[in-house]
């Protein structure tokens, strides 16, 4: 029988301890990636798509978890817009002349690539530019739509009646398709650095609630207006493969229960993101900051309960006249009891101050509390922690 020599047999215990030890670890490695695929597909089945690409379904995850933990984003609408004489083209923003910083979330509107009066190909171009510059410095973006009513051609505050006739069956389907097929096209060709298309939120037919857009609740029945947003997001989501959109739910201020936030909503298959527009409570003719905290509890608890994200998804004072609105009225509204919002969004130009406005420095303070979430703030929020 061969013995081997003391020195030799420590040699080769040795040996044998690391590459058991390394098989262990890539055992460990090969089990990590495992779990980790097996929680991406559990949290891909929590979105209304469940083919949801791996940057949206972290995007939903992390704006979730920043909620659950009260952090709130700050976003504006074409924030790099209409502001001192700048244009989309510029990096440049009010907000960042004041606090340094981008918002976290950039809102666009795709009727820059419908609409039948504009030259849609330099939208397109710019749209795509805002979008991958957005996301390249870590923010998030948001789309509404304000379609042209497709019956006239004149713009979306036409409320000639249409809505019926956008539906299958209808005149005008044909046409309304091909107008989702120019989102979809867009979406489905933004993409990052390595080719990973771009998340957005996307947010049809918003206020639907007023009586001023032709898709508003005076001028379509609910059950076709229902039957439109369905099918807005199954077209989009199922037979045109788009798998990048979380959608929102927007209505007006016009609800106080939770009966009526309902009323209108397409259900829970079709919704990501549960929010509100209130430009009018925060006027002194409107019902006032109790009644808009009131209205996003109901958001709040509907999200909690339905495992969606809340957001107060359009707002905001014009020209800013309180010097102090930031701080103790936004503010105000975000750090209530049971209000959980992951984002707040102000319309464009001035609904955020200038520099040289008496609302700067209370703007500016805002941004200092640590809760709210401005571009610089944000964590990465299109990759899962490895």
């Amino acid at each position: 029988m061969r013995i081997f020599h003391p020195k030799k047999l420590f040699s080769l215990t040795i040996i044998g301890l690391v590459f058991t030890t390394i098989l262990l670890f890539l055992s460990c490695e090969k089990s990590k990636k495992a779990m980790s695929q097996a929680e991406f597909k559990k949290l891909q089945q929590e979105l209304s798509d469940k083919k949801a690409n791996r940057q949206t379904v972290a995007l939903f995850h992390h704006l979730k978890t920043l909620a659950d933990s009260g952090k709130t984003l700050f976003g504006q609408q074409d924030y790099t817009a209409n502001n001192r004489g700048w244009d989309n083209m510029d990096e440049l923003s009010n907000v960042k002349a004041i606090t340094g910083s981008h918002p976290a979330l950039n809102s666009l509107d795709f009727y820059l690539i419908t609409n039948p009066n504009k030259d849609t190909a330099r939208g397109r171009r710019i749209l795509n530019k805002l979008t991958q510059r957005t996301y390249k410095e870590g923010g998030v973006v948001s789309f509404c739509w304000h379609y042209y009513n497709p019956k006239t051609g004149k713009n979306f505050y036409d409320t000639t009646k249409v809505a019926k006739e956008l539906l299958p069956k209808g005149a005008l389907h044909h046409k309304f398709k091909h107008s989702l097929q120019q989102i979809a096209s867009f979406a489905k060709n933004v993409k990052d650095e390595e080719g990973n298309l771009i998340p957005i939120i996307f947010r049809p037919w918003h206020e639907f609630d007023g009586n001023w857009f032709w898709w508003g609740q005076n001028f379509v029945s609910q059950k076709d207006f229902k039957e439109l947003f369905q099918f807005t997001v199954t077209y989009l989501r199922d037979t045109l493969k788009v798998n990048n959109f979380l959608y929102a739910f927007s209505p007006d201020r016009n609800f106080h229960s939770e009966e009526e936030y309902l009323k209108r909503y397409p259900g829970d298959e079709f919704i990501d993101v549960v929010g509100m527009d209130n430009y009018w409570d925060f006027t002194p003719e409107g019902e006032g900051i109790d009644s808009i905290i009131k209205k996003i509890q109901i958001i709040s608890a509907y999200a909690k309960k339905k495992n969606k994200i809340a957001a107060l998804t359009e707002g905001g004072v014009a020209n800013v006249p309180d010097s102090l609105w930031f701080t103790t009225k936004l503010l105000k509204v975000i750090n209530a009891p049971n209000v959980n919002l992951s984002y707040v969004a102000l319309w464009r130009g001035e609904y955020v101050p200038n520099p040289k406005h008496p609302a700067a420095k209370d703007f500016n303070n805002f941004y200092q509390e640590k809760n709210i979430l401005f571009q610089d703030d944000l964590p990465n929020l299109y990759q899962f922690k490895k």
